[in-house]
């Protein structure tokens, strides 16, 4: 098992700009967060840190950003306290989009998966022509430069940014880029 974190602006940037995310199998934001708050909100690893966390009670758009972020935040908050002390690699979706074959050599090490024939392209191939082709130039560039915050920049306003960070803050969690 190998668990893959994505930091959350790229995450919340993605969904402000497909609307249609929430409309397929989840009915809507409204009826996935209604069940988000009822079957993960209410699990006994979150209650040291949910009942310090104003939550919304309602789906309004001056709270879409900030309900994503606490659905990403609250996640990663059980994913992060049930790894520790597991032999579980933890990899950053950004330092494998930055340097993929580094990052997917170190992953197989920690699997103990260090057969030479053993290419970290033939795991992520697919995955990497995608990434190659569907970032454009611009995202060809920043990888090459290690600035990956053209994922986000301009599609989140300085408001929004501020509501995520104090969210991550308030569920102990961090921006990773």
């Amino acid at each position: 098992t190998i668990f893959v974190v994505r930091d959350p602006l790229p995450v919340i940037a993605s969904l402000a700009n497909r609307p249609r995310f929430w409309k397929g199998d989840f009915r809507g934001l409204d009826n996935h967060y209604r069940m988000f708050r009822s079957q993960v909100l209410t699990r006994p690893e979150l209650a040291h840190v949910v009942g310090s966390v104003p939550l919304p009670s309602e789906v309004t758009p001056s709270k879409i950003v900030q309900i994503q972020a606490i659905m990403w935040a609250a996640t990663h908050r059980m994913v992060f306290d049930a790894l520790v002390g597991t032999p579980v690699p933890l990899l950053f979706y950004e330092d494998l989009f930055r340097d993929p074959f580094k990052v997917a050599r170190s992953a197989l090490q920690k699997l103990g998966l260090t057969d030479a024939k053993l290419h970290p392209s033939y795991i992520f191939t697919p995955s990497m022509a995608t990434m190659r082709t569907t970032h454009d130039l611009e995202g060809e560039r920043a990888r090459k430069n290690g600035a990956l915050d053209f994922f986000h920049k301009g599609k989140l306003t300085d408001d929004e940014l501020r509501v995520i960070a104090r969210v991550l803050a308030d569920f102990g969690v961090a921006i990773y880029d």
